[in-house]
């Protein structure tokens, strides 16, 4: 996943203050809204066919960073998806669709998989595996199926994270354990493709 050539100097570095901004929004009506998990009277809301999956896109709260980056400059979507949960550790998916993850247990895996279907949905897979506790077995296996969309005018993206399963050994026997389901809104920031490792640079 290459970036998108920005047009000037300023304009990069305007990019880069907007998504720096973004990231330490907690307050306010332009905070990206994490949405309460789906139930039987809570419907999702539309996909739209306004807008472009190319860019970057975000989320922020106190406690949660996420982020997809999306590339369709070479005709084939790419995607790239990163989180960091203060309590909960980190993962990105890298550019090749798997890269590092931590939880409180030591570092991991992270990997991701995913198509763009015909009806303009990103639909696929994400799993974690880290180091089990002490006195436990094997490793912690974390997965979860995920569908992603844009929404409203386009600019918004509402991605479920669904079938989320937690999957372990004790005593040599396997442990799964389901886990709830929940989603997020993001928003898009700037067409161009901007990771964390310029915002930190």
């Amino acid at each position: 996943m290459e970036k998108r050539p920005r047009g000037s100097r300023s304009r990069g570095a305007f990019t880069l203050a907007l998504l720096a901004a973004a990231f330490l929004l907690v307050g306010g009506s332009s905070r990206p809204r994490r949405m309460a998990p789906p139930s039987p009277q809570v419907s999702a809301p539309p996909a739209v066919k306004s807008g472009s999956y190319q860019g970057t896109w975000l989320y922020a709260d106190r406690m949660t960073r996420l982020a997809f980056w999306f590339d369709e400059q070479n005709g084939k979507l790419k995607v790239r998806y990163q989180y960091d949960l203060k309590t909960a550790g980190y993962g990105d998916s890298g550019q090749d669709g798997i890269g590092p993850c931590s939880s409180g247990t030591g570092p991991g895996t992270f990997t991701l998989t995913y198509r763009l279907d015909p009806d303009g949905i990103v639909r696929g897979k994400m799993v974690r595996k880290w180091p089990n506790g002490p006195g436990e077995d094997d490793d912690v296996t974390e997965s979860n199926d995920f569908e992603a969309y844009r929404i409203g005018l386009g600019d918004e993206l509402y991605c479920l994270f669904k079938n989320r399963v937690r999957e372990s050994k004790k005593n040599g026997q396997p442990v799964g354990e389901p886990l709830g389901e929940f989603y997020f809104t993001f928003r898009k920031v700037t067409d161009e493709i901007v990771f964390w490792e310029e915002l930190k640079s």
